[in-house]
Formats: C-alpha cells, structure tokens, sequence
C-alpha cells in the first residue's frame, strides 16, 4: 500500500504580547511524524488536530486554501497564531 501521509509545515505568523518560549515571527517547525524537538508541548496540543487533518489527506470546509489553516496558542496572555500548511509532494 502507498503511503497517503503528508508532511504538514508550522510558523509562527504572529504574536500578541511575548512567547514565554522565545518563539519568533518566522520560527518553523516540519511534521511528519512526533511532536518536533524545540516546540512548546502546550501549543502542539492545540495545533494537533489540525496536523492529524492535514497529514491524512483532510481539510477544514471553513479555510480558503484547502491545505492551510491557523491555529492560536492556548495562552490567553500571549497569542501565538501559527500557519499550519500541508506539503505536497510534487509531481512528476
């Protein structure tokens, strides 16, 4: 069987107050399996759901582009908006 898995790309596109993590516009992280090394483990749980959808082939019906979406960090005092996009593999 072929796998039907994507890798899913993360940056940071913005931020309301400070990352307590030091996170910064641009910071990028790619997933194609676990939690990556550097990420805050808090809003890799916020953002899961939208990776899980994007790495088996789904999409969100309320994105414009069906293969980004944003998600905001959990912290209510420091708003980190991450870009979730899935990767696809080029054709041919």
């Amino acid at each position: 069987m072929k796998d039907k898995t994507y890798k899913v790309m993360v940056k940071i596109v913005s931020i309301e107050g400070k990352c307590p993590l030091n996170f910064k516009v641009g910071d990028k992280w790619v997933i194609d399996k676990l939690t990556p090394d550097g990420m805050c483990q808090g809003a890799y749980q916020s953002i899961y759901s939208a990776i899980r959808v994007f790495r088996f082939g789904g999409s969100h019906p309320w994105d414009k582009d069906k293969d980004t979406t944003y998600v905001c960090c959990p912290d209510p005092d420091n708003h980190v908006i991450y870009e979730i996009k899935r990767i696809r593999k080029k054709k041919k």
